[in-house]
């Protein structure tokens, strides 16, 4: 009886072991293809995001004494990573307050891979209250040459990259209230600025001509100085 009762017991087992018959049921696969294609798609981002870090990790490690000289001999290259960091950027959202939090995080985890030069950092007097974020290694209001002047010390990212440029505006407008009713004389003495890449600290006069951006571009960022 106890033989018997052994049979029966190994025999359970075994058939537990037996494989199950495939025409009754069909094991699914480790991903569906929307699956597979979602996959797809954030490893192309994630990819897409790692090049866009290289880029820019590049630019900020450049010296500012050189980069006059580095935007004029690399102009479509960096035509080109505008054009990425944009399409990544308006990827992730069209809200413009999400798309500024995107590329703070972006710009945060290019500075953790930069060694910035003390020579691209200008440091206002110890006596005055200067702030720094992602954009700006230091940005004040205060009174200078008797102007009320905004001035700023733009990360390199901001001096090369349109995008971030204006987006770095816009983070400015939340900070200041004259900013945000600029009447466009402050902004076009800022993208002066960017466009001739020869000033340290970018100094934006307040209550001076609104003369357009041709005019400010034609006095060197100075219209005050001008007209």
């Amino acid at each position: 009886m106890k033989v018997l009762k052994s049979l029966f017991v190994l025999l359970f087992f075994i058939s537990l072991a037996s494989p199950v018959n495939a025409s009754t049921v069909l094991m699914p696969d480790l991903y569906t293809k929307e699956e597979e294609s979602i996959l797809e798609e954030n490893n192309e981002t994630f990819q897409y995001r790692d090049q866009l870090i290289t880029d820019m990790v590049l630019i900020e490690n450049l010296k500012l004494e050189d980069l006059s000289d580095f935007v004029i001999q690399n102009e479509k290259w960096i035509q080109d990573v505008n054009s990425r960091l944009e399409s990544y950027i308006y990827n992730q959202s069209d809200n413009k307050f999400e798309q500024s939090e995107a590329l703070k995080d972006l710009l945060d985890e290019v500075s953790q891979n930069v060694s910035v030069s003390s020579s691209n950092v200008y440091v206002f007097s110890t006596f005055s209250l200067s702030t720094v974020n992602e954009y700006f290694y230091s940005h004040i209001y205060h009174l200078r040459n008797n102007y009320w002047t905004y001035s700023l010390d733009p990360k390199l990212s901001v001096r090369v990259l349109d995008f971030a440029a204006n987006l770095a505006w816009s983070e400015l407008k939340t900070i200041y209230i004259g900013i945000q009713i600029d009447n466009g004389s402050l902004y076009d003495q800022y993208m002066c600025h960017k466009q001739l890449v020869v000033e340290k600290v970018w100094d934006l006069e307040r209550w001076v001509p609104n003369v357009g951006y041709l005019g400010v571009l034609s006095s060197l960022c100075n219209p005050h100085l001008r007209y």
